[in-house]
């Protein structure tokens, strides 16, 4: 330790300019390396992943925009709140924002899951 302090003696703070100027954007990449491989999982997951089934009651819906300030666009993400028929409710992520237009409240039906995303959803009369 002391080596090193006794090497640090002549040298002035801009000196770490030009380290941290390398440091930085290598870290940077290692962050988008780290984010792309964790979304390409997640795709993966949701492609290869068991598609279930269950009937249920439509019981809520709600939207979450987020973004949109500034110069950004603004995202929407749909959820749905189903009941099963032991009677737990969960909420799910709509994949398609065209299914979230299709169903209404109180709607009954099976339920097509893959991973925690609702894909389909087929109305049933009662």
């Amino acid at each position: 330790m002391s080596g090193v302090i006794g090497s640090m003696r002549g040298v002035s703070g801009f000196a770490l300019i030009p380290f941290c100027m390398g440091v930085v954007p290598l870290g940077m990449l290692g962050l988008g390396v780290y984010l792309a491989i964790t979304q390409f999982k997640k795709m993966q997951s949701l492609e290869t992943g068991e598609l279930t089934t269950q009937p249920v009651i439509v019981v809520g819906k709600r939207t979450m925009v987020s973004g949109g300030s500034g110069d950004s666009s603004a995202t929407t993400s749909y959820f749905v709140t189903f009941e099963t028929e032991d009677g737990a409710r969960r909420e799910h992520q709509v994949w398609d924002g065209s299914l979230y237009g299709r169903i209404s409240e109180e709607d009954a039906g099976v339920l097509f899951l893959r991973e925690q995303y609702a894909l389909d959803f087929d109305r049933v009369r009662i």
